[in-house]
C-alpha cells in the first residue's frame, strides 16, 4: 500500500529542494523541553519563492502553523523546544484540518507523524532546515549513529521515543550534514 504524506509534502519540497524530513512516531517535545517563542508568531515570507508561513500561539504552548504554496495549504500543530541552547520546531499534522481533508474516507490507515527542523530566529529573519531522512538514514547505516529505524515504500520512519529522539538531535543539532538546504523567511509587515 502507498503511504500518503500529504501534509509534510507540501512543506518539504517547499522549503527545500532535495530533503524530505525525517518523520517520526514520536515527539521532540516534551514539557521540560517546550518553550515559548512570542517572536515566531506572524506572518513569515520565504526569500526564495514567496511561500508563506504563519505561526499563531494556541493552547498549551503551542502554535498553529498554517504553510501556504502554490501547491495549497498545509495546517501543523508545532512546539517550539529548547535543546543544549539550541531551538528546533516539532511539526505535527493538524488534527482538525486532516479530519477535514480525509471526511468522506471510510478507512484510511495513515498513522500521522512528527517532523523537526532547526530553528535561527533573529529579529525578522527566520531560517529552518529539516532533519533529512536519507543523511539520517546514511550515519546509521555506517554506525555513525545508533537510533531505530524502519523503512517502508515511502522512505524510513524514527520509531525511537521521545527521550531518544530528543538525544538524537541534540548530538546531531551542529552538523550540518544532516539537515537539509536551509530556508530563509522574512517577517511579513502588515501596513498601519
Amino acid at each position: 500500500m502507498k503511504t500518503i504524506r500529504f501534509l509534510p509534502a507540501l512543506l518539504a519540497v517547499a522549503l527545500t529542494s532535495a530533503c524530505v524530513p525525517l518523520a517520526s512516531l514520536h515527539p521532540l517535545w516534551d514539557e521540560s523541553h517546550q518553550v515559548a517563542l512570542p517572536a515566531l508568531a506572524g506572518l513569515w515570507v520565504e526569500q526564495d519563492g514567496g511561500d508563506t508561513l504563519r505561526f499563531t500561539a494556541a493552547e498549551k504552548g503551542a502554535y498553529k502553523a498554517s504553510y501556504c504554496s502554490k501547491d495549497g495549504v498545509s495546517q501543523y500543530e508545532v512546539h517550539a523546544v529548547a535543546i543544549n541552547g539550541r531551538y528546533f520546531l516539532d511539526f505535527y499534522p493538524d488534527s482538525e484540518a486532516l479530519e477535514k481533508r480525509l471526511k468522506g474516507e471510510s478507512y484510511l490507515p495513515l498513522i500521522p507523524t512528527h517532523f523537526f527542523v532547526r530553528l535561527v530566529l533573529d529579529g525578522d529573519s527566520l531560517k529552518l532546515a529539516f532533519l533529512d531522512d536519507e543523511a539520517v538514514k546514511k550515519k546509521v547505516e555506517k554506525g555513525e549513529l545508533n537510533i531505530p529505524l524502519q523503512s517502508y515504500e515511502d522512505g524510513i520512519l524514527l520509531t525511537a521515543d521521545t527521550s531518544a529522539v530528543q538525544a538524537l538531535v541534540a548530538k546531531v543539532a551542529d552538523d550540518d550534514d544532516l539537515w537539509g538546504e536551509t530556508a530563509t523567511f522574512t517577517r511579513a509587515r502588515v501596513p498601519h
